[in-house]
């Protein structure tokens, strides 16, 4: 009998794609910037792991980027998992059952 099931959450059950995102605010340059910021430097691992919240992680990732890119990326990231990462509708009804 199975107890449990573990899905994977990022393209699965919710549409992850962090360039794609990025890309809404920034030119192609510098959402390749604040990718290289944010995951090419680990920092967004502290996010997986629970050890950093969404503001901290803007704030930290902030001080690595042009003065004109705090303002956006703080205000992507703030609304990073209601609004940028929706649940597959598909997938709704699939967890449920």
């Amino acid at each position: 009998m199975i107890k449990n099931i573990i899905f994977d959450m990022g393209g699965v059950l919710i549409d992850y794609d962090p360039h794609k995102t990025l890309r809404k605010v920034f030119s192609e340059a510098d959402a390749q910037q604040a990718e290289h910021v944010l995951f090419g430097t680990g920092l967004w691992n502290n996010i997986d792991l629970g050890t950093m919240r969404f503001p901290d992680i803007a704030r930290q990732a902030c001080r690595s980027l042009p003065e004109h890119m705090p303002a956006p990326l703080t205000a992507v990231l703030l609304r990073w998992w209601d609004v940028e990462m929706p649940p597959f509708p598909y997938m709704e009804d699939f967890v449920r059952e």
